[in-house]
């Protein structure tokens, strides 16, 4: 008889941001994107298949001089993060009633 194995599907729910300064174009840009995806990892035996979807992104890319002033608050670099399903949920809600909510997320 052929023993039938079980598969586990475990999630993960991501937050992604990253702001840049880019320097070789004149005038200089900003580079702002922020976005949500999840993680589904499928176990079965020993085998481990991982899969990605994105879920919500926002871009603005603009010159330094038309920068929105909540851009400013928002520091420099990468930042990937998992929250809780729930977090992800509002998130989401909240990026489509205003998409610069996205950007503004603090995962302090």
């Amino acid at each position: 008889m052929k023993r039938i194995e079980r598969v586990n599907i475990h999630n993960e729910y991501i937050y992604m941001r990253t702001k840049d300064i880019i320097e070789d174009e004149i005038p200089n840009k900003l580079y702002l994107y922020a976005g949500l995806a999840i993680k589904e990892y499928r176990t079965l035996g020993t085998s481990v298949r991982k899969k990605v979807t994105p879920v919500h992104s926002e871009l603005l890319e603009v010159p330094i001089s038309k920068m929105p002033s909540f851009a400013k608050r928002i520091p420099n670099g990468t930042i990937g993060v998992e929250v809780t399903k729930k977090q992800f949920h509002i998130l989401l809600t909240e990026a489509h009633e205003d998409p610069v909510s996205l950007f503004l997320f603090d995962p302090e």
